[in-house]
């Protein structure tokens, strides 16, 4: 009886070691991997929210530096607008200018003309066969076509032919 009561013992011991080592295996196969499962998503959801706000985070850096470019890019712009005021300004005073200065030139050349039509067509064309080509043919150019010819007759064939065409080539200015 002692030896039944031994097996015994050691069936019931084994029964129970054997019952200890399924519930192991069972949470180990188990258990575990649906813990993991269910932990698992929290912390991949947790994973998901660090990165979309890590995202948030940078798409909120990228719009403050985007904001700061386009202010400097307007107080620039707005610069530059001013710049182009005060240089249109002073192109327009400088074209002012020069039509000024242009407008009293053929005021002047137009009164070297009267001078020279007023003159004796031989003294006329000894002045003007010593002047420069510029500056005589700018003056025959406004003369009376009449007293213009008798000056031209008068010149040494060279310096007229040089005139003429000097002449032909100007923009009339009257």
């Amino acid at each position: 009886m002692i030896l039944r009561e031994c097996n015994m013992r050691d069936t019931h011991r084994k029964g129970r070691v054997t019952a200890y080592w399924l519930t192991v295996v069972f949470f180990a196969v188990l258990a575990v991997p649906w813990l993991l499962c269910i932990t698992r998503p929290a912390c991949a959801q947790d994973d998901v929210f660090k990165l979309v706000e890590e995202k948030r985070m940078e798409l909120k850096a990228r719009e403050d530096a985007v904001k700061k470019e386009e202010e400097r890019l307007n107080i620039l712009r707005r610069d530059i607008d001013e710049k182009i005021a005060k240089y249109a300004k002073l192109l327009s005073r400088v074209d002012e200018a020069l039509k000024k200065a242009e407008q009293i030139q053929d005021e002047r050349l137009l009164n070297m003309a009267k001078i020279y039509e007023g003159m004796a067509p031989e003294a006329a064309a000894a002045q003007l066969s010593v002047m420069d080509t510029e500056r005589a043919s700018q003056i025959l150019i406004r003369m009376k076509s009449k007293k213009a010819g008798a000056v031209v007759a008068l010149l040494k064939p060279k310096k007229a032919i040089i005139l003429t065409k000097k002449m032909a080539s100007l923009e009339i200015r009257q």
